[in-house]
């Protein structure tokens, strides 16, 4: 009876490890600017909630519960999220260097 749920034992511990090492780069390498650091996280916590998700999915496949299509919306909504949060923080943290730099060269040019 204990062999059914070895795999699915097996699946959850990879899981939890492999989402355990994406929560290392956000403590062991903070941010100085509050935005930056702010879109740091942001990034490392959507891989974090990409790869729960997809390591639940299999370890419930393991089980034997059909729950592939929810999981698989749920997966697709995620990283439809995931991919909007990063073009949003490409296009703020370029939008900000390109204001700070003009507002640099327009300080140098009036001096």
């Amino acid at each position: 009876m204990l062999t059914q749920y070895i795999p699915a034992m097996i699946m959850f511990s990879i899981t939890a490890i492999f989402v355990s090492l994406f929560c290392i780069p956000v403590t062991a390498f903070p941010k100085k600017n509050k935005l930056i650091n702010f879109y740091w996280i942001g990034f490392w916590v959507f891989l974090v909630i990409i790869a729960s998700i997809a390591g639940a999915m299999n370890t419930l496949l393991i089980l034997g519960y059909n729950s592939e299509l929810a999981a698989t919306a749920i997966l697709a909504g995620a990283n439809a999220a995931f991919i909007s949060f990063v073009v949003f923080a490409w296009f703020r943290l370029s939008a900000k260097a390109f204001v700070h730099g003009v507002s640099k060269g327009l300080k140098r040019f009036r001096a």
